[in-house]
């Protein structure tokens, strides 16, 4: 008897990734399978780092488009620093800071 196999997939469970280029100060998120938002909503990117006073929106993004944010308006980016994806109205947050449940979370990790 043949044994029951599940189609390949791009990646399980959804979920996003992140690559940064040096010059110029660029950063890229790539949907890998990630799920699209409810109508009159949105996928909202932020990031913080540890010693920043709250987070900072890098944009609206699609479950099926990278994303390639310019960083000239933060600081350097740092080890450890936060990546997050929240579902927010259909505008984005309304307040400047994350209101919707946190989907996707991640942290940055210093490759030597």
């Amino acid at each position: 008897m043949p044994s029951e196999r599940r189609p390949a997939r791009c990646c399980w469970p959804p979920c996003w990734a992140c690559a940064r280029s040096r010059r110029p100060r660029r950063l890229k998120l790539i949907p890998l399978g990630a799920q699209a938002a409810p109508t009159n909503r949105a996928l909202q990117f932020w990031t913080k780092a540890d010693d920043w006073s709250g987070p900072v929106s890098l944009g609206l993004v699609q479950a099926d488009q990278s994303l390639d944010v310019a960083l000239d308006r933060l600081p350097a980016l740092q080890d450890n620093q936060l990546f997050e994806i929240t579902l927010e109205p259909a505008a984005g947050s309304p307040i400047g800071r994350p209101t919707g449940p946190v989907l996707y979370i991640g942290r940055a990790v210093l490759v030597r």
